[in-house]
């Protein structure tokens, strides 16, 4: 298994609040990136879209293939129309 480097806590804040920003960036775009990405998984980061794939595999490979860390992107995903959740 791949050994990851450790993250000080100063560099888990500046994760976390780039991670708001970038959700506040999904939800102030949500119609737009839902039909645009409808079925994928995106990965955000600084307010752009640098990835996007059919799986979480998929997407982490695309991520560290633009030599990001996916620990320190926004992961979210826009179900295909129609899908129903049964909660």
């Amino acid at each position: 298994m791949e050994q990851l480097a450790e993250i000080s806590e100063k560099k888990e804040i500046e994760i976390l609040n780039a991670g708001i920003e970038d959700a506040k960036y999904v939800d102030e775009n949500f119609e737009k990136l839902s039909r645009e990405y409808e079925g994928k998984i995106i990965a955000v980061k600084n307010r752009s879209i640098i990835a996007s794939a059919d799986t979480i595999e998929e997407l982490i490979e695309k991520v560290k293939a633009k030599k990001s860390d996916p620990r320190t992107v926004y992961v979210t995903s826009f179900p295909p129309k129609g899908l129903i959740f049964i909660l």
